[in-house]
C-alpha cells in the first residue's frame, strides 16, 4: 500500500477462474467464475482447463482509493509467462508502470517451479508433523 497525493494505492494478486462463454449473437468472451485474491504471490496460474472448461489466469490488480472510495482500478494480466511492464485500464490503455518488486516476486515464484512453500509446510518442516 502506498499513499500519493492524498490517494491510497493497493496491489493484490488475483487467480481468476475463467471460461469461454457465448453471447446470443454467437460472439465468444471470457467470463470470470471466481477470484482468489492474495497480498503475496504463492503460485502461478494453472492454464489447464478442468472437465468443465475452467482454467486459471493470473493478474496483478492496482486499486487507487480517495476518501475510502475506489477511484481507479487497473490490471496487469500475466501473458505468455510474463508480467507486463504496465497496468491497463478497462479500455486496454496502458497506465502506470508495474512496480519492480512485483516483477521480482513473480520471477521468484517462477524460478521455484511455480509455487512457494506454504506456511503449513514450513511449520511441518520446523516442528514436525502434527499427528
Amino acid at each position: 500500500m502506498s499513499s500519493e497525493n492524498g490517494n491510497i494505492t493497493t496491489y493484490e494478486w488475483d487467480h481468476e477462474a475463467v471460461f469461454v462463454n457465448t453471447y446470443d449473437d454467437g460472439e465468444e468472451f471470457i467470463e470470470i467464475e471466481d477470484h482468489d485474491h492474495s497480498d503475496c504471490l504463492t503460485r502461478l496460474a494453472d492454464p489447464t482447463p478442468d472437465d468443465r472448461g475452467v482454467w486459471q489466469r493470473l493478474v496483478l490488480v492496482r486499486d487507487v482509493f480517495r476518501d475510502f472510495s475506489l477511484e481507479d482500478r487497473t490490471w496487469a494480466y500475466v501473458e505468455d509467462d510474463k508480467l507486463p511492464e504496465h497496468f491497463k485500464d478497462s479500455s486496454g490503455r496502458e497506465e502506470k508502470k508495474v512496480p519492480k518488486r512485483f516483477h521480482v516476486e513473480f520471477k521468484k515464484v517462477k524460478k521455484q517451479g511455480g509455487t512457494t512453500p506454504r506456511l503449513s509446510n514450513y511449520f511441518s518442516h520446523v516442528f514436525g508433523d502434527p499427528k
